[in-house]
């Protein structure tokens, strides 16, 4: 056969072919159906026949196999259940019990109904319980210790995914909780983070061998840092002292109670707390940053030095530790060394990244005009409105700066910006007024040092100056009533009292005095400040004239005022 059927078949074909030579042959369509795809009705209707004819393998197989073709939900549990059943009674209760943990990892509260089934059949139900909630566990735990990678990676989305599937099949698995409450706080939803965090622990105090010591003190830490950053300081010192009854020897709990401390005024507790901190860790940048801030706070500004200069040694890149030594050295009056380590804040922090240059800048500006040194001192504190335009303090700093360089109209504008930005602030309000004042505005510098005063009754500085403007307003008064004569006091100077304006038929408009003139003589006398020309406006008893030399164009003109009663 070997050496005659291919030639058959060779022959066939040419002859087959030759027969079809010169004709156009039109494959016919196929007329084979694909088979539809089997459901799991029809498995499970198969089965049913198979269980009424009694072959109860034929049925325990389709019944497995409908339980594969549904998706996973009641009916594959129901399928599952019942292919168990018939497993048992077939004698194979190893394999009923595999086919009821499946269904029990599936529906882990799934109730047997003991009228439904032989009490024999109760053994494999609570043996399949047993292994389904161990499998559970188990998956639940794989799905933590991905999640707890992910998170280490920095892959937030993944580890927030594997968090809740493993609490999801566990509900109650506290180090799937922390977890995402760990993701939630990585990602900025504070409130959301406070919420897993306090479930932790309830579920401690509920359940005190469900949560770790170390979990629960890490709870405890992190919640007290979210407390501090929402403004709670109370709650954070009371969490932070839970944390470290749990672990007195954790750095981190130290030096974050030494922070909410330090804002709740608590100085000496607050050093006390990070000088506890800074002994278990006296490498850690943060904590000796920290600790040079309670310095810094308690004037000690030597210790604060000698305690930066050795950290920014070791850790020449850490921008905040320059910061804090400039802001140190500038207690000591060491201005130069200030800058210097100020300026090198920035250098290291460039765009305020770290929201380190911005501060730096602010103190530089700060120093800057101590020494006098104003261009500079208004440049830095333009830096700072420029990466932080919302803090107030770098509107302070600059409005600071362009009063003291005599730049009155534009300290205004900075200091105005500051107040809309926290009207709460006394020395702002001061600051405006001093502007105002400085402009010839007196009402409203009256209005802001009375404002200053208000919200701190002690200011003294305000006091003074309201003092002041209330006996410049009087003189305001008293000119504008007996003279008929307004003034401009930014004009006024060593030259005479520049007029500003004059009111229609006063006694200055019936000497023909003009805006643009000044009054350079009183009765004979130099005359250069509203004050001196209100002096003799309130002799008593009243003048009823006064006798002036007037300054216009060059030439000096002789008036004499029938002052108004």
């Amino acid at each position: 056969m070997r050496s005659w059927l291919p030639l058959v078949l060779s022959l066939g074909l040419a002859a087959s072919a030759s027969a079809q030579i010169g004709v156009e042959v039109t494959p016919l369509p196929s007329t084979t159906v694909p088979a539809a795809p089997r459901t799991a009705a029809q498995a499970e209707q198969e089965a049913d026949d198979k269980y009424a004819q009694g072959d109860l393998n034929a049925a325990v197989r389709l019944y497995e196999e409908a339980a594969s073709l549904l998706p996973t939900g009641d009916g594959t549990v129901r399928l599952l259940v019942v292919a168990a059943s018939l497993e048992q009674r077939l004698g194979d209760n190893e394999r009923a019990i595999a086919a009821m943990t499946r269904a029990l990892v599936l529906k882990p509260d799934y109730v047997l109904s003991q009228e439904n089934f032989a009490p024999a059949f109760q053994d494999v139900y609570y043996e399949a319980h047993k292994r389904a909630l161990e499998q559970r566990a188990n998956t639940a735990q794989e799905r933590v210790k991905a999640a707890d990678q992910a998170l280490k990676e920095r892959d937030l989305p993944t580890a927030r995914a594997a968090y809740r599937e493993a609490l999801r099949i566990d509900g109650g698995l506290v180090p799937a909780i922390f977890g995402l409450a760990e993701v939630d706080r990585e990602q900025g939803d504070v409130d959301a983070a406070l919420a897993g965090y306090q479930k932790v622990l309830a579920l401690r105090r509920s359940s005190p061998n469900a949560v770790s010591a170390g979990i629960q003190g890490a709870a405890l830490n992190n919640l007290g840092i979210l407390y501090y950053g929402k403004g709670f300081y109370e709650d954070a010192e009371s969490a932070l002292n839970e944390a470290l009854a749990l672990d007195p020897a954790s750095p981190e709990s130290w030096s974050n109670l030494g922070l909410a401390r330090r804002k709740l005024g608590k100085k000496s507790e607050a050093t006390e707390a990070l000088r506890k901190a800074y002994t278990l860790d006296p490498q850690g940048e943060s904590t000796v940053s920290n600790l040079a801030l309670a310095y810094i706070d308690s004037a000690k500004w030597v210790e604060a030095v000698a305690l930066l200069l050795d950290a920014a040694k070791r850790s020449p890149e850490n921008p905040q530790l320059w910061l804090n030594l400039g802001i140190a050295q500038q207690g000591m009056e060491n201005l130069e060394g200030s800058i210097a380590s100020l300026q090198k804040a920035i250098q290291l922090d460039p765009g305020n990244r770290y929201g380190v240059a911005a501060s730096a800048a602010g103190y530089s500006a700060i120093a800057y005009t101590k020494q006098g040194k104003l261009d500079l001192a208004a440049q830095q504190a333009q830096l700072q409105v420029g990466w932080t335009p919302e803090d107030v303090g770098g509107w302070i700093n600059l409005g600071q700066a362009q009063l003291s360089a005599g730049k009155t109209a534009e300290a205004r504008q900075s200091l105005e910006r500051a107040l809309a930005l926290d009207p709460t602030r006394p020395e702002v309000s001061n600051n405006l007024g001093s502007a105002y004042y400085r402009l010839g505005d007196y009402a409203r510098a009256a209005e802001a040092f009375q404002r200053a005063l208000t919200m701190r009754g002690d200011y003294l500085a305000a006091s003074d100056n309201l003092s002041m403007t209330k006996r410049r307003l009087a003189e305001v008064d008293l000119l504008e009533r007996r003279l008929g004569l307004q003034i401009d006091t930014v004009g006024s100077g060593p030259r005479g009292i520049l007029v500003r304006s004059v009111a229609p038929n006063s006694p200055a408009a019936k000497e023909e005095l003009q805006p643009g003139d000044v009054i350079v003589r009183i009765e004979g006398n130099p005359a250069s400040t509203a004050a001196e020309l209100a002096a003799y406006l309130a002799i008593q008893p009243p003048l009823r004239s006064l006798n002036c030399e007037v300054s216009r164009a060059g030439k000096v003109l002789k008036a004499r005022f029938k002052l108004n009663g």
